[in-house]
């Protein structure tokens, strides 16, 4: 189930995380519900509102800390920092776990200082489960189904409709487990056919064949875990090829890539005295897209680098800890662009002091220090968790940020360097926000209350104020002879504002064959200029859902959630509010007000052959609502799919 700033540390954290105000997803969370991918974990994500082009790669915006265009929103596994992240879009489904191997997930909505980083921007830390005794092997796929769309080759001479597939994926992993280390081989596969109407509509002139993604992303971690040392390495790459689309906002459409992402990281501890300990991370990291022959001659070249190396002392007493730590960050760009410089380094200090008193108070206080070149950004919190009652406890949260363009490493901050893709593609750009940096000034408060040992009560109100807000203006035209879409211009601003949100949830826990959750939020901004107001209109501001969790038998368990979300305004496209008719599609095109929807999920699951083999069917959409998350994007209508799961071992099955 889903535990609201429970603040439980796990192994290896520190006594004060427990005043974190987070979400933790648990293992029997993510089993019990409709995940089908990672990417599916975000709706799980309470105020983190979501956008998608193609269902297959995302944008997210973490409780009013960011918008849609700003994609700085962290993700670490095993303590681990993964970039995946490129050109405002992450690519979470391209990660290199599957949610089979998933322990738990920590979720941050406000900026703190988190395992070396300052998530001024949200965060997503992955916990992967530890290998069992002995040799595993197991495995899973999925196959899925989507109505209302015409299949691959409605668009051909065989003009065949109703064979849409959504794409299959699976993965197979050996796991050895053994006293004090362990290691795991995992194996995942997508395929992802992008197939949607809009997108063939949007595309058909760019490439001759229907695309289609083929991802393979193998995966080595090993586990040394001794008395007083423990260390793990994770290496990872994904290669995605047969025409991967990326949507590239600016463009608004989709560019076929070829796609390598790859990750070696080292990740340790020492511990120096039974209250004190000392941790290291190295992490190198490359994401890069090259070309996929295209009759646009549509080309990225995007190679992004990323090594850095951190260290970082912690010392743990029984009403005080401390800890200091700094990182040394490199990033490159590899680009047949010519640069004014493609490399940069990032200097990161960084120090954090918690204290705490006998009547239930705890207090951390934290500072963060960046430099690049001749910058300097200056980052801090001050937190504090206070049990006013038995069974009630108040966080509060109070953070300042700072935040160098450079911290961001996008596109934006490149083509200020002579990464002129832009210009290539006779979009003039006109950057108004160069070397501006970015200030975010935030307060939380968050109440909880046990009402019994079934049933508990949440209440949180936050505010952001933000100060240089990153802002892209575009004004995108409707193109008739191919129903694409063009905007001869972007302009990069800033604008000033403030956001507030409030969010009330329920959660009821029936022992382990009953658990329900019911959660509202609202986000919307306060106060601003005309460009700041009308960029957050994009996020929605009401948000409702509610989540069931059975298990009538021992072996048959049955998840259902209800999802509403208002609508959103994107002036952005208020232009293409019009009919396009252009060969074989015609009809009015998207508009750039998307309307509010509620949506039904409901999964099965069944366990076989002594829960060695799982079997399970989702419904997506049951009432197939119209259901779109971007003007330009797809309709994701009622859709099936069905997951098969093998657990061989080489020991005998706990039932």
């Amino acid at each position: 189930m889903i535990i609201l700033a429970l603040g439980s540390a796990l192994a290896g954290q520190r006594a004060d995380d427990a005043i974190i105000i987070k979400q933790t997803l648990s293992a029997q969370l993510i089993r019990q519900a409709g995940v089908t991918s990672l990417a599916d974990l975000l709706a799980l994500a309470d105020d983190w509102r979501l956008t998608s082009v193609d269902g297959f790669s995302w944008q997210a915006s973490p409780n009013g800390l960011s918008s849609f265009t700003n994609q700085s929103w962290l993700v670490l596994i095993n303590g681990q920092r993964i970039d995946y992240g490129a050109l405002g879009t992450f690519h979470l489904n391209l990660l290199p776990v599957s949610p089979a191997v998933i322990d738990s997930i920590e979720i941050l909505s406000l900026p703190v200082l988190y395992e070396g980083q300052f998530a001024d921007k949200g965060l997503i830390h992955i916990y992967t489960k530890r290998p069992r005794e002995g040799l595993s092997v197991y495995g899973s796929g999925i196959v899925g189904q989507k109505t209302g769309e015409p299949g691959p080759y409605a668009f051909t001479h065989y003009s065949t409709t109703n064979v849409d597939k959504m794409g299959s994926s699976g993965f197979v992993a050996l796991d050895y487990g053994a006293p004090g280390w362990s290691s795991r081989l995992h194996l995942k596969l997508n395929q992802y056919p992008f197939t949607y109407s809009v997108l063939q509509q949007q595309n058909k002139k760019v490439i001759a064949e229907w695309p289609g993604l083929f991802n393979l992303t193998p995966t080595l971690n090993i586990r040394l875990d001794r008395e007083n040392h423990q260390h793990e390495l994770l290496a990872t790459g994904s290669i995605s090829q047969k025409h991967f689309f990326l949507y590239f906002p600016p463009l608004a459409r989709e560019v076929p890539t070829n796609s390598t992402v790859g990750h070696v990281g080292l990740y340790g501890r020492f511990d120096l005295s039974p209250r004190a300990d000392l941790k290291y991370r190295l992490r190198h990291g490359v994401n890069r897209f090259s070309k996929y022959p295209n009759t646009l001659n549509l080309d990225l070249d995007w190679g992004h680098i990323s090594s850095s190396a951190g260290i970082e002392w912690n010392s743990q007493g029984k009403l005080a800890a401390r800890q200091i730590g700094a990182v040394l960050e490199r990033n490159a760009l590899q680009t047949s662009y010519r640069l004014d410089q493609d490399q940069y380094l990032l200097v990161r200090l960084y120090g954090r002091l918690g204290w705490g008193a006998q009547s239930g108070r705890w207090y951390t206080l934290a500072a963060y220090l960046t430099r690049q070149a001749e910058q300097t950004a200056v980052k801090g919190q001050l937190s504090s968790r206070w049990r006013i009652a038995t069974h009630q406890v108040v966080r509060t949260n109070l953070a300042y940020s700072e935040r160098l363009p450079a911290e961001d490493g996008g596109w934006t901050y490149w083509s200020s360097l002579g990464y002129n893709l832009l210009a290539d593609n006779n979009i003039a750009y006109y950057d108004q926000a160069t070397g501006r940096t970015s200030r975010l000034a935030t307060a939380d408060i968050q109440w909880r209350m046990e009402l019994g040992p079934a049933l508990a009560l949440q209440a949180g109100i936050n505010f952001r104020r933000h100060t240089d807000f990153q802002i892209q203006q575009q004004s995108f035209q409707l193109l008739y002879d191919d129903c694409s879409l063009y905007a001869p211009s972007l302009v990069l601003v800033t604008g000033d504002g403030s956001v507030a949100g409030a969010s009330v949830g329920l959660v009821h826990r029936a022992g382990g064959k009953l658990s329900q959750r019911l959660h509202y939020g609202f986000i919307a901004a306060a106060t601003g200029d005309a460009r700041f107001t009308s960029h957050w209109e994009t996020i929605p501001q009401h948000s409702l859902s509610y989540q069931l969790s059975a298990t009538p038998l021992p072996d048959l368990m049955i998840w259902a959630r209800l999802s509403y979300l208002t609508s959103s305004n994107w002036s952005t496209y208020s232009k293409i509010d019009s009919a396009c008719n252009s060969g074989q599609l015609s009809g009015a095109y998207p508009a750039s007000k998307l309307n509010g929807y509620t949506v039904w999920d409901i999964q099965f699951q069944k366990h076989f052959w002594r829960r060695r083999l799982l079997g399970a069917l989702l419904l997506k959409n049951v009432t197939n609502a119209d259901m779109k998350l971007h003007p330009v994007g797809a309709s994701f209508d009622l859709s099936f799919f069905v997951r098969v799961s093998l657990l061989l071992v080489s020991k005998s099955i706990p039932r």
